[in-house]
């Protein structure tokens, strides 16, 4: 597993720890509200022009409050009361176009790259963190799991395990797929598709009861920087297996090869760097950055 894919899974042990801050349903231990977030790689305009994805209106349609301007690198996330079914509406001076998501509930979803134009919405991939659910039905012959999510009615979603997800209690120790049990609580993180199947990259058994204090999580990382966005203090980083993205704080140190002290317009896109940095509960997916070392200066196209 890579770092990243570590850091992804850290995220969701604190996530499912994060208890009823939010007003969640009393016992369920997820918070009543629900997230979508993600990039916007580019829009192709009615006249065949391909910009970027900077000042996209971005709504979660007939949800009220429910909406966001995309910001100078493509970046948009939206927080609000809705689950189940829901369209998204992505819209220009000239473009708009829909793409219907499932969003379990109290879950954050992460949409990559997404390419928007008159005929529809594409994206690079779609995952889904911190949602946590109780098992309807287990089938380890096949591999599968039946999951509700736990806001009134309950949406069920398919989730798929593989020889690479990553099963374990809370506390952390490894299990099988035969210690998870119909009426278990787990968390589940992982790629969902069209049909309410969710590929699972981790899957936790038991978080912990609502109320449980969340430890803010210090991870390694590495990887290359796929955006940088100074203003915001946004960097995107792709390890080859997952991607991630960082947020700068006044508190992050920044240096170059030799250690010494550079600013975010040292870092370009390409590079590579490694360092560490803190899950924010608040955030789930994102790692505010404590420590980064640029390893290598990219060579621009």
């Amino acid at each position: 597993m890579s770092r990243l894919s570590r850091c992804f899974l850290l995220a969701l042990v604190v996530v499912a720890s994060w208890g009823c801050g939010d007003g969640g349903p009393v016992g369920s231990g997820i918070s009543a509200v629900s997230g979508i977030s993600g990039n916007i790689a580019e829009v192709d305009n009615s006249s065949g022009q391909v910009q970027t994805g900077a000042g996209v209106t971005v709504t979660v349609v007939g949800i009220e409050g429910a909406h966001t301007v995309s910001d100078s690198d493509g970046s948009f996330e939206i927080r609000g009361q809705f689950s189940g079914p829901v369209t998204l509406r992505f819209a220009t001076t000239d473009v708009s176009a829909t793409r219907d998501l499932d969003v379990p509930a109290g879950s954050s979803v992460v949409l990559e790259d997404l390419k928007i134009n008159a005929q529809g919405v594409s994206e690079g991939a779609r995952r889904i963190l911190g949602f946590v659910g109780q098992v309807a039905m287990v089938d380890c012959a096949d591999a599968t799991l039946l999951v509700n999510d736990q806001r009134p009615p309950a949406h069920q979603f398919l989730v798929r395990l593989s020889a690479s997800s990553v099963l374990m209690r809370a506390n952390g120790e490894t299990i099988r797929c035969a210690n998870i049990n119909s009426g278990n609580q787990i968390a589940v993180e992982g790629l969902i598709r069209l049909d309410r199947t969710i590929d699972a990259l981790a899957v936790i058994l038991g978080p912990p009861r609502p109320g449980t204090p969340a430890p803010i999580q210090e991870v390694r990382l590495h990887g290359a920087l796929v955006s940088v966005n100074c203003p915001s203090g946004m960097l995107l980083i792709d390890d080859g297996s997952s991607r991630t993205r960082l947020r700068l704080v006044p508190m992050t140190v920044l240096v170059d090869e030799v250690g010494q002290p550079i600013g975010c317009d040292g870092l370009m896109r390409n590079d590579s760097i490694d360092g560490s940095g803190l899950i924010n509960t608040r955030r789930p997916g994102v790692i505010e950055a404590k420590r980064l070392r640029r390893q290598s200066t990219a060579i621009q196209p």
